[in-house]
Formats: structure tokens, sequence, C-alpha cells
């Protein structure tokens, strides 16, 4: 709980620091970044790591990696987060049942951490349909008009990777082409996915709409939810100077309620009232890795 509250926060060292001092503690990590030495020639645990692994067991030793990997990856640690991902995957995939629901939210993981620092974003698609379990060219249809719960973080994150790719690509056209039936659905991860909708559309008014409808389902929650809010806010702004009074006073709650949101994203913040940049700029300055 400690690890969760601290995250939350936005005090990501601190978290990353609790869970090393527990690892440290019973001699779990073989040492990063090196992985080579937790698994054999078949991809198997190595011997001299069985014992250890058994200490928490394979699956919440598969957890502790993927964990580790979200706070490296929290930090732009980027090559460390990817490994200390893909180890995770690697002893999900030994379970007896498969890992199948462990190895598709690390997965997650993994996708977001491969946007964020990818240059060229066609060198992942493999790795976004792996995730997605389906073509990109049908995954866009098929999440465009979907409101299931299963599907909703899926959906989120295809958005996030087709706002990266040329608006001439296949996928992005074929959901755009569902715009008259697009649905959705209260809750987060919602109020993100109205938000890259937003930013594929061209018409101005569409994305105004979308945007509000967003912002005004986020701005009275709680703190986590609330810099979202702020988020979402600013990318008004860039299209209308009528909020910078109410980004203004929001900045401030958000500023007194996360101490640790750090110097980049507070500035990022206060600098939008004025000083508008891209909202997937903002986005990146203000928001941890897998909230944006």
């Amino acid at each position: 709980m400690l690890r969760c509250n601290v995250a939350n926060a936005f005090r990501f060292e601190s978290a990353k620091q609790f869970l090393l001092n527990f690892s440290n503690k019973f001699a779990l990590l073989p040492g990063y970044p090196v992985f080579d030495n937790l698994f054999d020639s078949c991809g198997n645990i190595a011997p001299d790591w069985t014992a250890k692994v058994a200490v928490p067991g394979l699956r919440y030793y598969g957890q502790l990696l993927s964990s580790l990997g979200q706070h490296e990856a929290f930090l732009n640690n980027f090559e460390a987060a990817d490994d200390y991902f893909r180890s995770a995957i690697q002893c999900f995939s030994l379970l007896n049942d498969g890992g199948k629901a462990d190895i598709m939210q690390t997965m997650s993981y993994l996708v977001i951490n491969l946007m964020d620092h990818t240059a060229d974003p066609l060198t992942i698609q493999k790795d976004m349909e792996t995730y997605l379990d389906m073509d990109l060219d049908d995954a866009a249809p098929h999440f465009a008009v979907s409101t299931s719960p299963a599907e909703k973080y899926q959906h989120h994150i295809l958005l996030r990777y087709l706002i990266l790719l040329p608006k001439d690509h296949s996928a992005v056209k074929i959901y755009m082409s569902k715009e008259a039936q697009w649905k959705r659905d209260a809750g987060h991860p919602w109020e993100m996915i109205d938000f890259y909708r937003a930013l594929l559309c061209d018409d101005r008014e569409k994305r105004k709409e979308l945007l509000k409808n967003a912002y005004n389902e986020t701005y009275s929650a709680g703190p986590t939810l609330r810099i979202i809010s702020a988020v979402l806010l600013g990318a008004i702004r860039c299209n209308d100077d009528s909020v910078a009074e109410i980004m203004k006073k929001l900045c401030e709650i958000i500023v007194k309620e996360l101490p640790a949101l750090g110097e980049e994203g507070k500035n990022a913040l206060l600098q939008q009232i004025s000083s508008p940049i891209e909202p997937q700029l903002l986005a990146k300055k203000v928001l941890p890795f897998n909230f944006r």
C-alpha cells in the first residue's frame, strides 16, 4: 500500500526505492541491467535463481519486475524499464496457466514505454498488435465502437499509438471513418480516449467538444484525476482564451495538492495559461507515462 500511495502522489523515486529495499533484503534481483543470468538458454528460470524466485513465487516475482519497470518508466529510464518489462513477461509465460492476465498488463506498460522513446512508431507496430491481439487495421474499427470495460485500456493505448502515426496511415483513416459511430462510457480512461480522439480530429469544434466533455468528467475528482483535468483544460486553452483564469485557479490547487509534481510539470502547467504548447507535448511534460 505504501508503494501505491507514494506513486499516486508522484513520489516515484521513493516508490522505486521502497521496492529496491524489499528486493535487496532478500537478494531477489540478479543485478540490473543484466538479466541474462536470470534465465537459462531454454528461457526457464536458471538453477542458481530457482530458490530465490521461489521466495515470493514466480507470479509475484514477475509482478515485482513489472513494478520496477513502471517506476523506471515514471523516471524516464526507458531502456531499464524495457528490460524489466520483458523479463517480467518471460516470468509470467512460465506459469502453468500461461500468465495471460499478467502478461497483458505488463505488455500495456511495455508498449507505452516504447511509444515514449521510439523514434519511428512504425517499428513497434508488431508489439502493438501483439498487445491488441489483432492487426492494427482490424483493431481500429473494433475499438472505435466498443464500450466494453474489458477493452477500454487497449482502446486508450491504441489511440495513443494512432496519434503518433501519419494521418494517411490506414489504421488512422479507418478509425476516423467510424467517427459517426464512436461510442464512449464513463470513468477512467475514457477522458483520455476523448483527449486522443480530439487530437485526431481536424474539425476544431469537434475537438473542443471532446475536450470539454472529458474535462467536465474529471475536474471535480481527486488529485490524480484532477491533474489530468488540468491537461485537458490546457488543451482547450490552445484555442480558447476564456479558460485562462479557470486554468490558473486549477493549477494553484494542483501545485498545493501534489508538491512532488516536479518543476517541469508545474512550469508546463503555469506556462500553458499564457503561452500554450501543443496538447500532446503538455501531457508528456505533466502526466506520468501510464497516466496519459
